[in-house]
């Protein structure tokens, strides 16, 4: 399978999802390739390696339905990611 096909699949997976949340762990799969998730409710996101930092537990998750951008909320502030911008890691599928 491509990287653009496994990417089509993971962004399929991740539109599905509408999140309004708290970050309650951060987990690594080291069965997945050391894939690194964020734990919400009873849920969770893969996540990419660059975002690790900029994601804390406590964290407000937000992400509407259809759409591949996630709002983090803090004390520090609010980023938005956007798993479009990094399509050439690949992500897990696995969630």
């Amino acid at each position: 399978m491509s990287v653009d096909d496994m990417n089509v699949l993971l962004f399929k997976k991740i539109r599905s999802k509408s999140i309004k949340s708290i970050v309650t762990k951060k987990s690594i799969d080291y069965t997945n390739h050391g894939a690194i998730y964020v734990v919400y409710g009873m849920d969770s996101l893969p996540i990419h390696t660059e975002w690790e930092e900029k994601i804390k537990v406590g964290d407000s998750i937000l992400k509407p339905k259809d759409s591949l951008k996630i709002m983090i909320k803090s004390n520090s502030g609010v980023s938005v990611l956007d798993y479009e911008q990094n399509k050439e890691e690949i992500l897990t599928t696995n969630f």
